[in-house]
């Protein structure tokens, strides 16, 4: 995870935290907020977080806690590694559909330059993108971005 959403999701973490703190010291009102926080940062681990990113012989292994999802390579048209700023050229300006700032961003993408895009990002230094000859494309951030393109072996 890069420095800068580290910090908000240390951030992030400090909310129900903080309602608990009132809880005990004020009014136990404070428990509800607590505990609706606690739940939607549990539904974003085990539901939105991928927990991993993984490579096979057939496809592209996105991986959650509860579920998983393929990519079969003859979906892939290429993939890449981006920069921020070749992102921000590339895409256009976005607004995100779904959870960002605890632990990264995740959902989709709405871009000016490329429509819909599924996210799944923990970092905001190098992404990866996958180019899909249909539906729609991807944007992630494998921990080991270059490892994770030569055992793809696509153009890019």
């Amino acid at each position: 995870m890069s420095r800068d959403l580290w910090r908000l999701s240390a951030f992030l973490w400090l909310l129900p935290l903080t309602f608990l703190v009132l809880a005990r010291l004020v009014s136990a009102v404070f428990l509800l907020p607590a505990g609706l926080l606690l739940m939607i940062y549990a539904l974003i681990w085990f539901w939105f977080r991928p927990s991993r990113f993984e490579v096979d012989a057939a496809s592209v292994i996105v991986a959650w806690p509860l579920r998983t999802e393929a990519i079969t390579r003859e979906r892939i048209r290429s993939a890449r590694i981006m920069d921020a700023e070749t992102m921000k050229s590339e895409l256009g300006r976005a607004f995100r559909i779904g959870a960002g700032g605890l632990w990264g961003g995740f959902g989709l993408l709405h871009t000016t330059n490329r429509g819909m895009v599924r996210f799944y990002i923990s970092r905001t230094d190098s992404f990866v993108w996958l180019e899909l000859r249909e539906g729609r494309h991807w944007l992630i951030t494998p921990d080991e971005p270059e490892s994770f393109l030569r055992a793809m072996n696509l153009p890019g």
